[in-house]
């Protein structure tokens, strides 16, 4: 009976991908016949109905995409493990899909990509370049890098580092225009901010043990954190930024933070992946090397 519903939901799942009951058939060596009575039998024994046809073929109903959610894991771990003990080795090899920020890739993974790819040589790495939150199932991502925790209750989350909202400009924007002394001298400034989930972000300042809410307002609004940092680095005005963005530019003056004493935390940066009982060497591995990547952010910096 296991090995049945097994056969069943791995059929299942091979249709929703190819999107056609023949395409699947011809991949499993099965007739359409019979990949139409696996999912049939599958649907009873669920009590739901997982494909509805199109012009083009077959697409998932909104069960049938929460149930292929619930079982691409399973059997990807299944077939990794198969792979791992079929070869009586543990090495690290296979295709690898990462999804990341730009600026964490940029900025802290790209340049240690050498030395994770010499020790990994099995390994086919694909870096999926992403600001927002994607779906690791849907992208087919082994795992990802967020500001943020998911709350969707399907990932494991591992703290990679800790960040404050820092608020920064250049020596050259401040000589021309003054230093800020308090949130209300603010106004006066040209604030570039970040556009976040279809709304400006707004920064938030530490004061008297509470938090305040500044509304920025300002020439420029992006939805990238990289390109703001780009901005604020040309003399055009002043931001509120993520710390790890600007660790560098802080170190080597060419930023400097403006009410410094006001710094409140920002949102953590996690690795997430899927839950399962088995997780396959080769994200193991990157796993191991976002860790030693962002070991020195576990703790907020202190330049701010």
């Amino acid at each position: 009976m296991f090995m049945d519903k097994f056969a069943a939901i791995t059929v299942f799942a091979k249709v929703a991908s190819l999107g056609s009951f023949t395409a699947a058939g011809g991949q499993l060596s099965l007739s359409p016949s019979a990949v139409t009575k696996s999912v049939s039998q599958l649907e009873k024994h669920l009590g739901a109905r997982l494909f509805s046809r199109t012009t083009h073929g077959v697409a998932l109903t909104e069960e049938g995409s929460a149930f292929l959610a619930h079982c691409l894991p399973i059997l990807q771990s299944l077939a990794d493990a198969e792979r791992q003990l079929s070869a009586g080795k543990h090495a690290a090899s296979g295709r690898l899909r990462v999804g990341i920020p730009h600026a964490m890739a940029r900025l802290y993974v790209t340049p240690r990509l050498p030395d994770f790819l010499a020790s990994n040589p099995g390994i086919q790495l694909e870096l999926i370049l992403v600001d927002h939150m994607i779906d690791l199932v849907e992208y087919q991502l082994d795992l990802a890098v967020r500001v943020g925790s998911p709350r969707d209750g399907r990932s494991v989350v591992k703290e990679l580092a800790r960040t404050q909202r820092v608020t920064v400009a250049t020596p050259a924007y401040l000589k021309r225009h003054g230093i800020p002394r308090t949130v209300e001298d603010l106004r006066s400034h040209n604030c570039m901010c970040l556009l976040f989930n279809g709304r400006r972000r707004l920064w938030r300042f530490g004061i008297k043990g509470r938090t305040r809410s500044f509304t920025p307002h300002g020439n420029l609004v992006v939805n990238s954190g990289d390109e703001l940092r780009e901005a604020v680095l040309q003399d055009i005005g002043i931001t509120q930024i993520n710390s790890i963005m600007i660790e560098n530019d802080l170190a080597q003056g060419r930023l400097v933070p403006v009410l410094a004493g006001h710094v409140v935390p920002s949102d953590t940066l996690y690795a997430v992946y899927l839950q399962s009982r088995f997780m396959p060497p080769r994200a193991r591995s990157f796993l191991d090397f976002l860790d030693d990547v962002f070991k020195p952010f576990r703790r907020p910096s202190r330049l701010a």
